[in-house]
């Protein structure tokens, strides 16, 4: 029997019958088509950006005495799981009016649109140790914004595939945010300067001064 985890709650638990897992969709780039007078075809540009899609999930209700507790959690926003990949994670939206629809005298079906951020994420991060200059081989399908953390004093450059990074004025531990682009120590954004790390597809070379060790999360990331 199929199920999907929704707010940290599995369908299974509320007498939902999943049918099958929806197909899984590869997220649109989005692209800009640009004709020049004179020119034959067109021009593409992308900022590497990608849309939201829509993953459509069908359920059989075989408990309608839960029929306001499916209704009042599948509403609005949170992380959401399918069965056939249970180690990674979308950040999804209910967009749909629930409608259970007639099935039998006991049960009903029921329609779930989920509008999906692009890619699928680790579902449990997994975080790795540096005590001295090495590298991350990238296990997603596309670049990750990792979350650093630094332990130290004082200035602290980490250089990842050659870019280096400094954040200032550390006094015991700092995280840098990569993915909303932020440094803090605690509540306070601490001064930065170099543009904050990415990580590649395949090898990630990583080397710090400093500190003697950081911890990287890198945040996989899946199309």
């Amino acid at each position: 029997m199929h199920y999907c985890i929704f707010k940290g709650v599995n369908s299974q638990d509320l007498g939902l019958n999943l049918e099958k897992d929806p197909p899984r969709m590869t997220p649109k780039k989005r692209v800009t088509n640009i004709t020049i007078p004179g020119r034959d075809g067109t021009l593409t540009q992308s900022d590497e950006t990608y849309d939201v899609f829509t993953r459509e999930t069908h359920f059989v209700m075989m408990d309608l005495s839960k029929t306001q507790e499916i209704c009042a959690l599948y509403t609005d926003a949170g992380d959401l799981t399918f069965d056939d990949e249970p180690d990674k994670v979308y950040k999804a939206r209910v967009v749909n009016e629930l409608n259970p629809e007639w099935f039998t005298p006991g049960w009903r079906n029921l329609t779930i649109q989920f509008e999906c951020q692009p890619f699928a994420r680790e579902l449990n991060p997994q975080t790795a140790t540096f005590m001295a200059a090495g590298a991350l081989y990238n296990q997603g399908t596309i670049k990750a914004y990792p979350a650093i953390k630094v332990y130290g004093s004082g200035d602290i450059t980490v250089t990842v595939n050659g870019n280096p990074f400094t954040v200032k004025g550390v006094t015991a531990s700092a995280i840098i945010d990569c993915e909303n682009m932020q440094a803090y120590e605690g509540s306070t954004s601490l001064i930065t300067s170099g543009s904050f790390p990415t990580l590649t597809l395949d090898k990630n070379t990583v080397s710090f001064a400093g500190t003697s060790k950081i911890e990287i999360t890198p945040h996989w990331r899946w199309i």
